[in-house]
Order: C-alpha cells, then structure tokens, then sequence
C-alpha cells in the first residue's frame, strides 16, 4: 500500500509534530510505503526525513499562525506548492491521500480528485468551525453566528483579512465533507464535530515522539512548569493567578515557557516576583524537555476544549506528572483526580494537594498510545478504504454496528 501523506509544514505547531510522528510510524511498517509532502522554510531545524518530499518557501519560519497561513495562502506560493505535489504525486502513484494538517486538505483533494484515489482527513481541533479558538473558552464546541463569527476577526484583524478568513473556513469544510473518512484526535473531538461533517469519523490518537526517559529532580525546591501558548484560551492567566500564593514558599520555583499575546502580563508578573518566577520564553526541544524532566509537576489549565494535548503526554513520558483542567479531551487522557475546573482557586487546591502527597500523583496517563496499535488500526482504516471504492460510508456504517 502506498500512501501520500500531506502536511502544511514540517514543523510550527503539534499537529504538525504529530502527523510527522505518524509518517515516521507509518514508514517502519512492511505493509506500507509512504512519502511525506510538506512545505520547510530557509531557517527550519528539523533533520530531513528519508520518506520526505518538501517545497523549499525562500522565506524565514513565520512566528505566528497568522503569518504562517499568509505566507501559505500567497498566490503565487499556493500555486507553486500545488504544482510541485502534484508532480510528486504523479511520480509516487498513491492508492491513498491522507491530509495531514488544516491547509493541507485544499492541495489534497484536488490530488486525489486528480488521481482518482481515496482521502483521508484528519481533524486537529475545531478551525472548520471557526479560525479563532475564542469562541470555545467557554467549554462548548459549536457553530457560531456569521455576525459573530466576523466579529471575533475584525478583533484581530482587518476587514479584508477577516474577510477572507470566513471564505477560508467554509472553504475547508467543504473540502472535509469530500473526504471518504475522517480522523479525529480523540473521541472528544469525534462527538463534537460528527454534527457538521458528512463522512465517517473515527479515532486515531496523536502519535508523541518524545522518549520515556526520566531525568534527576531538581532537589532544592518544588519545580512546578506551564510550557504552552501564552494565551488566554490555554489559561495561562488562571496559573498566574494560582501560583500569586505560592511565591512567597521559598519551596517553590515556577518555571514558565512560551510565547503569544500574553507575553507582555507574563514578563511583567515574573519581574514583580523574579526569585519565584522563572520566564524562559521559547526553548528549544532538548532544552525544554531537560527542563520538564528535572521538574516535579507540569500545568495545564486549559480554558478552551483542548482536542488532544501533546504536552502532557510528553511531561509523563518524561518522567513528570501533569494537572490539567477538565476541557475537552482531557479527561480521556488523565485520571480523574489530576483534573481540576479551569479556576485560580481549583488549580491551587490541586497544587497543594501534589505538595502534600506527591506520591498520590505519578506520571500516568488514562490511555494507551503503543505506536503499533495506533498504526495497525489507521492501516486497517486505509485497507477498508481501498476495499470498498465509492461504498465507503456503507462500509463503515456496518462496521460501527459491528
């Protein structure tokens, strides 16, 4: 079986990771041969990859999502991109596409329109419903007015840009429901999107490349680390709120890192309490993950419904257990009472209760991710594909009844 797996670039956030991880899955199997198309930029870091076929964009790895996308959604680059996969494509002679990230769906669909051959999507998070993860911080996954939906854009953006980014969304979700099957990170994601998709929809977790490797602690204070977006949807203003009691136990050490719209409440919220806080800013991997490692506790309080975190899989993988808020899918991921509501006093209460018992909370997750058994069963997913042609939603309609 060979299988042409598309991605928007190699690397810039964990959806990308994660598809990487699952073509690098993929390509240890016997059953199959895959080639990864994606685009990489001058300054991009990650090793080449055997099974990789990458545009070259003569531009500097963008900083953000929104500069991503406008470096992606250029015209003349859109278009260059299409060409080259689809002469990729016509080289490789895929019996399936698997569109790997967002943008990527639009150049999938015209090659396997193109090739006559199946697609497979897969769905990160809630961007077909909404470009902007604002409208979820409540909990609820669910389609928003166009009024308010232009609303959430214009607070960010421009007319035009706003605009365009309506056409964009739509856009993708009619090219998701031309899928023959969906993937989605967790069941979580599956439920909440079943109502506006056509296609079947099944479950594939996210693949994480980081090693069960456990470091020596930190042995001079409790080292309590939030390393995600610093936005006001993955909480990072809740923790700051949790720890402001905390900083004065000189048993304690907070250790913040990453970079978004909330940098500037973070700089100034670390200077104020600078021998308790610690704000890194962005690190790289091998830092980062010495920095997790070394620590005793990972937080996570998610406001929006978070489809599938990579980041605390990749703290207990380390050696470190994680807390996280009861968003989304987190709840498949952890066991119960690493949970807690996504509030100040919430959070604080279950850093207490680590300190006071930190045997109670080891590095566990609720579910399994063997490599093996993720890939066998997307194997499995292509092979009914291939089986049925044009039956597909019959097939797997008989399949859930089974």
């Amino acid at each position: 079986m060979r299988v042409l797996m598309v991605s928007d670039t190699i690397e810039f956030s964990g959806a990308e990771r994660a598809i990487v991880n699952l073509a690098r899955a993929l390509a240890s199997t016997k059953h199959v041969k895959i080639l990864l198309l994606t685009t990489r930029f001058l300054n991009t870091t990650t090793p080449r990859l055997p099974f990789e076929r990458s545009f070259i964009i003569s531009k500097k790895k963008p900083i953000s999502i929104k500069e991503l996308y406008s470096i992606l959604l250029n015209p003349v680059i859109f278009m260059k991109t299409l060409h080259y996969f689809l002469h990729v494509a016509d080289d490789f002679q895929p019996d399936v596409v698997h569109s790997g990230v967002f943008l990527s769906l639009i150049w999938s669909t015209i090659i396997s329109r193109k090739m006559k051959i199946p697609l497979v999507a897969h769905v990160h998070d809630y961007r077909f419903l909404c470009l902007t993860d604002l409208p979820f911080v409540n909990g609820v996954v669910s389609q928003i007015p166009s009024s308010l939906e232009l609303k959430y854009y214009l607070d960010k953006t421009n007319i035009y840009s706003a605009m365009l980014a309506m056409g964009l969304r739509r856009l993708i979700l009619q090219f998701l429901n031309r899928a023959d099957l969906i993937l989605a990170v967790s069941n979580f994601v599956k439920n909440k999107i079943q109502p506006f998709l056509k296609p079947p929809i099944k479950v594939v977790y996210n693949l994480v490349d980081t090693p069960v490797f456990k470091y020596e602690k930190f042995n001079d204070t409790i080292n309590i680390v939030y390393s995600a977006r610093l936005s006001f949807s993955k909480g990072i203003h809740i923790f700051l709120r949790a720890v402001k009691s905390l900083v004065k136990d000189t048993r304690v050490r907070i250790h913040i890192t990453g970079f978004g719209e909330l940098e500037p409440l973070v700089r100034q919220y670390s200077s104020k309490y600078e021998k308790s806080i610690i704000f890194h800013g962005f690190l790289p991997k091998n830092l980062l993950q010495e920095l997790i490692g070394r620590s005793h506790l990972t937080v996570h309080p998610f406001l929006w419904p978070e489809p599938f975190s990579l980041s605390i899989i990749e703290s207990v993988n380390l050696g470190t257990p994680a807390i996280a808020s009861n968003r989304g899918a987190i709840p498949e991921i952890l066991p119960s009472h690493y949970l807690f509501e996504p509030e100040a006093e919430q959070l604080r209460a279950k850093i207490l209760s680590f300190m006071m018992r930190p045997e109670d909370y080891p590095p566990i997750l609720a579910i399994n991710l063997d490599a093996n058994c993720i890939v066998n069963t997307l194997i499995e997913f292509y092979q009914r594909i291939l089986k049925t042609g044009k039956k597909e939603h019959e097939l797997f309609i008989m399949y859930e009844k089974e």
